[in-house]
Protein backbone atom coordinates (compact mmCIF):
# COMPACT_ATOMS: atom_id res chain seq x y z
CA UNK A 1 0.00 0.00 0.00
CA UNK A 2 1.33 3.26 -0.97
CA UNK A 3 1.09 6.26 1.21
CA UNK A 4 1.97 9.92 0.55
CA UNK A 5 4.61 11.35 2.55
CA UNK A 6 2.81 14.13 4.75
CA UNK A 7 4.71 17.54 5.99
CA UNK A 8 5.11 18.78 8.76
CA UNK A 9 3.71 21.76 6.95
CA UNK A 10 0.73 20.12 6.35
CA UNK A 11 0.18 18.78 9.34
CA UNK A 12 0.33 22.39 11.11
CA UNK A 13 -2.17 22.94 8.63
CA UNK A 14 -4.82 20.40 9.61
CA UNK A 15 -4.75 21.01 13.51
CA UNK A 16 -5.02 25.16 12.39
CA UNK A 17 -7.90 23.80 10.17
CA UNK A 18 -9.62 21.55 12.09
CA UNK A 19 -8.99 23.99 15.52
CA UNK A 20 -10.89 27.08 13.10
CA UNK A 21 -7.67 28.57 13.54
CA UNK A 22 -7.00 28.58 10.03
CA UNK A 23 -9.10 32.04 8.89
CA UNK A 24 -11.06 34.44 10.61
CA UNK A 25 -15.16 33.15 11.47
CA UNK A 26 -18.24 35.04 11.83
CA UNK A 27 -20.10 35.71 14.35
CA UNK A 28 -22.87 33.67 12.85
CA UNK A 29 -20.34 30.24 13.06
CA UNK A 30 -19.88 30.68 16.46
CA UNK A 31 -21.83 26.94 17.24
CA UNK A 32 -19.76 25.65 14.95
CA UNK A 33 -16.00 26.70 16.24
CA UNK A 34 -17.53 26.15 19.62
CA UNK A 35 -18.48 23.12 19.16
CA UNK A 36 -15.64 21.51 17.23
CA UNK A 37 -13.68 21.20 20.47
CA UNK A 38 -15.04 23.51 22.71
CA UNK A 39 -12.94 26.02 24.97
CA UNK A 40 -11.29 25.03 28.13
CA UNK A 41 -12.15 27.86 30.77
CA UNK A 42 -8.63 27.16 32.77
CA UNK A 43 -7.05 29.53 33.79
CA UNK A 44 -10.05 31.86 33.94
CA UNK A 45 -10.78 33.57 31.01
CA UNK A 46 -9.24 31.42 28.55
CA UNK A 47 -12.43 30.41 26.68
CA UNK A 48 -12.84 34.10 25.52
CA UNK A 49 -9.16 34.94 24.41
CA UNK A 50 -9.60 31.31 22.23
CA UNK A 51 -13.58 32.75 20.93
CA UNK A 52 -11.66 36.25 19.92
CA UNK A 53 -8.59 34.69 18.23
CA UNK A 54 -11.15 32.29 16.12
CA UNK A 55 -14.02 35.27 15.65
CA UNK A 56 -12.50 38.82 16.10
CA UNK A 57 -15.98 40.86 15.83
CA UNK A 58 -16.63 39.50 19.12
CA UNK A 59 -16.49 41.42 22.74
CA UNK A 60 -16.62 40.23 25.40
CA UNK A 61 -20.14 41.83 26.34
CA UNK A 62 -21.55 39.63 23.32
CA UNK A 63 -19.42 36.70 24.87
CA UNK A 64 -21.16 37.71 28.37
CA UNK A 65 -24.56 37.90 26.79
CA UNK A 66 -24.27 34.28 24.82
CA UNK A 67 -23.16 32.66 27.80
CA UNK A 68 -25.35 34.00 30.56
CA UNK A 69 -28.31 35.38 29.05
CA UNK A 70 -29.33 33.70 25.81
CA UNK A 71 -27.58 30.88 26.86
CA UNK A 72 -26.25 29.36 23.78
CA UNK A 73 -23.25 28.63 24.92
CA UNK A 74 -22.62 26.59 28.31
CA UNK A 75 -19.67 26.22 30.89
CA UNK A 76 -19.57 22.76 32.59
CA UNK A 77 -16.89 21.17 33.88
CA UNK A 78 -16.77 18.30 31.15
CA UNK A 79 -13.66 16.23 29.73
CA UNK A 80 -10.09 16.48 31.73
CA UNK A 81 -11.70 17.52 35.01
CA UNK A 82 -11.56 21.12 33.56
CA UNK A 83 -14.60 23.92 32.82
CA UNK A 84 -15.29 23.72 28.75
CA UNK A 85 -17.65 26.25 27.43
CA UNK A 86 -19.44 24.56 24.09
CA UNK A 87 -22.80 25.03 22.51
CA UNK A 88 -25.77 23.94 24.54
CA UNK A 89 -26.96 22.70 21.62
CA UNK A 90 -23.73 20.16 21.82
CA UNK A 91 -24.41 19.46 25.63
CA UNK A 92 -25.28 15.61 24.67
CA UNK A 93 -21.78 15.31 23.34
CA UNK A 94 -19.59 16.99 25.94
CA UNK A 95 -21.75 15.70 29.08
CA UNK A 96 -22.75 12.12 28.34
CA UNK A 97 -19.53 10.53 28.96
CA UNK A 98 -19.86 12.27 32.59
CA UNK A 99 -23.33 10.34 33.28
CA UNK A 100 -22.49 7.70 35.82
CA UNK A 101 -23.30 3.30 35.26
CA UNK A 102 -24.79 1.35 37.06
CA UNK A 103 -22.34 0.41 40.25
CA UNK A 104 -20.60 3.24 39.56
CA UNK A 105 -20.51 5.92 41.62
CA UNK A 106 -20.83 9.57 40.22
CA UNK A 107 -18.69 12.24 39.50
CA UNK A 108 -20.52 15.06 38.21
CA UNK A 109 -23.95 13.57 37.08
CA UNK A 110 -25.52 10.97 39.58
CA UNK A 111 -27.26 8.34 36.40
CA UNK A 112 -30.89 8.92 37.52
CA UNK A 113 -31.24 12.81 37.13
CA UNK A 114 -31.62 13.57 34.26
CA UNK A 115 -29.05 16.47 33.54
CA UNK A 116 -30.92 18.39 30.45
CA UNK A 117 -33.23 19.65 33.25
CA UNK A 118 -30.59 21.50 34.80
CA UNK A 119 -30.63 23.78 31.33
Amino acid sequence: MYMDNISVEQIRQFRLHTHHLDIFYQKADTEDVAGSCGFQNSPPGAWEIALHNRIPDFKLDDMKQMLEVEKTLLQAWSFRGVPVVFPTSESDAFLSALVSKQDEPWIYIPKEYNWRLIF
